[in-house]
């Protein structure tokens, strides 16, 4: 798979959401499934990388936080975590993403300043 970036990966937490929008996300995405413990029998798109399952114990922290330990000897550059339900987010998902892709190391270092 070619990406866009190889320094930004997408950790995405979900419960039963369609993988739909993840077939225009050209960077490594992570997929933690929270409502099928079990390996589930889904086909995912070609920029999932990693796939994981850990209970639902009622919010998407728990996942983020078993990914960060899960990975934290090869942690990438950066990361972006979404939650499933990002059809009902205040900024629709896809412009959040594609701002945060087009983001540069210069500009963060400004941010922070």
């Amino acid at each position: 798979m070619n990406f866009r970036r190889t320094d930004v990966h997408f950790i995405w937490v979900r419960c039963q959401e369609s993988y739909d929008f993840l077939s225009n996300i050209y960077v490594p995405t992570h997929v933690i499934n929270k409502c099928c413990v079990e390996p589930c029998k889904e086909t995912v798109p070609r920029t999932v990388v990693s796939v994981l399952h850990v209970d639902n114990l009622g919010d998407e922290s728990v996942g983020y936080l078993y990914w960060i330990l899960k990975h934290y000897d090869d942690l990438p550059e950066h990361a972006l975590f979404a939650h499933g339900e990002h059809r009902r987010s205040f900024v629709p998902f896809s412009l959040l993403f594609d701002f945060c892709l087009k983001i540069k190391d210069t500009d963060f270092k400004t941010v922070l300043d």
